[in-house]
């Protein structure tokens, strides 16, 4: 019996150190995910994605490690409201990374570097700063996402490879705007002109940017195609794309996006083509690359997602005068990504 008590406070203490190295095993890991804008739907996807990633590594943890997705940014697109909220994320040192869609480069290289300086894991997604400091980039390859804009207006809507015409390009001064913008005129056949006024600015007004269409059509009525960088115009209220389309109908409409307002105007038939994005994937993979780099692994520098191409083939779709004979009946043609040339031939064999 003596032995036996003598033996308890070694074994107390033993239990003791034990529970104290299970604590000091088990970690919190927050990550903050810092888009353009938190009432824009695309990102509100982004949010679900990195929350549902995140519950999932808990759940999964053999460690009992908790992992949070702290979604934050400016409610409307404010490149110097979205800095300073990364600052205030890097001065309180509560995070363990952070995945950022940069709204401004110059600004977006200066505090990306500025948590790169503190330690701070930092990514980007959605929208890159290649020149600043952030280990990685998650998301749309968007040059390859404008090429495929002018690709789906080539390959579906003209009547001959050698038909030329005007058009305009909706979209904003976002980096990840310009590379498809870029993108759109890389891919265009030598001929086709961009009006004066062309690209436009909407920022992160969709009521701006369909009214920037309207401008633009008033201005030249004979544009052939409208190539939107971002599906923000066909958000517009009131139902007020679905007018322009009946305003205009001889004007082919092609849109990045496949968000669910955007879905039901392909359906209407007031929408010819989309180029969809993977949001959700977006966040989910944000989570997981930060993970990564906050536990010194190495990660990808480009961590890609997938795009989805929709084309509008059914009867009574609006194609403009360069169009040839009416597509086949069938409804939507959708199509996971792949590359030109392979689009292509499904195009003529459509």
């Amino acid at each position: 019996m003596i032995k036996i008590i003598m033996l308890a406070p070694s074994i107390i203490i033993a239990l003791s150190l034990l529970s104290c190295n299970m604590a000091e095993a088990k970690k919190n890991y927050t990550f903050a995910v810092v888009p353009k804008s938190t009432s824009n739907p695309f990102f509100q996807s982004v949010e679900s994605g990195c929350t549902e990633q995140a519950n999932l590594l808990t759940q999964g943890s053999d460690s009992d490690d908790i992992f949070t997705c702290l979604f934050t940014g400016p409610v409307d697109q404010d490149a110097t409201e979205q800095v300073a909220i990364v600052k205030n994320l890097i001065d309180a040192g509560e995070v363990d990374g952070i995945a950022l869609s940069v709204i401004d480069e110059a600004s977006g290289d200066e505090i990306i570097n500025s948590a790169t300086a503190a330690g701070l894991p930092i990514i980007t997604f959605d929208s890159d700063a290649p020149n600043s400091e952030r280990k990685a980039y998650v998301g749309t390859d968007n040059i390859a996402l404008g090429k495929e804009l002018a690709h789906m207006f080539q390959s579906r809507f003209t009547k001959s490879p050698t038909a030329t015409g005007m058009y305009a390009i909706l979209s904003d001064t976002n980096p990840n705007l310009i590379l498809r913008e870029q993108g759109i005129r890389e891919n265009l056949r030598e001929g086709w002109e961009e009006v004066s006024g062309s690209p436009t600015d909407f920022g992160s007004s969709a009521t701006l940017g369909f009214e920037q269409a309207q401008d633009l059509m008033k201005k030249y009525p004979d544009i052939a195609v409208l190539f939107s960088a971002a599906g923000r115009p066909m958000r517009a209220p009131d139902d007020a794309w679905a007018k322009f389309a009946v305003q205009y109908p001889d004007v082919i409409t092609i849109s990045v996006d496949n968000l669910p307002e955007q879905m039901e105007l392909l359906n209407r038939g007031l929408v010819n083509g989309l180029v969809g994005q993977q949001p959700f994937d977006m966040g989910a993979k944000s989570i997981d690359t930060l993970l990564k780099l906050s536990q010194g692994s190495d990660v990808m520098e480009f961590v890609p997602t997938d795009m989805e191409v929709i084309a509008r083939v059914s009867p009574g779709t609006p194609f403009n005068s360069l169009a040839g004979d009416s597509p086949p009946s069938g409804g939507m043609v959708n199509l996971p990504y792949a590359p030109v040339s392979l689009l292509l031939l499904v195009s003529l064999l459509l």
